[in-house]
């Protein structure tokens, strides 16, 4: 991607279907949320109409989706095939992942998604997903042990609220370890 020749970069474009038309959410959130932001038009391209859309517009984007699983019962979209579609569209779009924070197995699916799949990142919503920032279950990685770069904890997120510790710094590094 050659950034010194983009318009913009917009950081927040949730995907909401994925290649086999399951959605990221079910249909009452789907249609709550198309009420809320008004969406009158197609609630749910695929990932090859958002890269032709941003390509459109000289712009790139950053695409996930959220996985809320556990509170929501609803099955989350791959975040591995929207890195591995997002790759075929490296030009304009920049994939994220989500991992529900509330999964025993979330630190290492956070690292797969990086190692494994190359996400730049993660998206977290926290009402959503059913978890406070700030629940001792959760660490601020700011507030743990240093990153290290290449690791999946120096990855950027992108979070609908902070963590409330003073440098409100949840939306920066994740996934958390345990202090110490």
């Amino acid at each position: 991607m050659r950034t010194e020749s983009l318009a913009a970069i917009d950081v927040h474009v949730h995907i909401e279907v994925d290649g086999h038309g399951h959605l990221s959410l079910d249909d009452e959130l789907i249609e709550a949320s198309a009420k809320y932001f008004r969406a009158d038009h197609d609630r749910t391209p695929t990932i090859e109409q958002i890269a032709d859309l941003y390509r459109s517009m000289n712009m790139a984007a950053v695409v996930f989706t959220v996985d809320a699983a556990t509170a929501t019962g609803h099955p989350a979209i791959s975040s591995e095939e929207i890195a591995a579609k997002a790759a075929e569209h490296s030009d304009v779009l920049i994939p994220f992942g989500s991992v529900d924070p509330r999964r025993a197995d979330a630190v290492a699916r956070a690292r797969s998604l990086v190692a494994d799949h190359g996400v730049k990142g993660f998206k977290f919503h926290p009402s959503l997903q059913g978890f406070a920032p700030n629940d001792t279950a959760f660490v601020c990685p700011r507030c743990s042990t240093p990153a290290r770069p290449g690791s999946a904890r120096a990855c950027p997120a992108v979070a609908a609220s902070s963590c409330g510790c003073p440098t409100r710094c949840w939306s920066t590094t994740w996934p958390p370890t345990s202090p110490g």
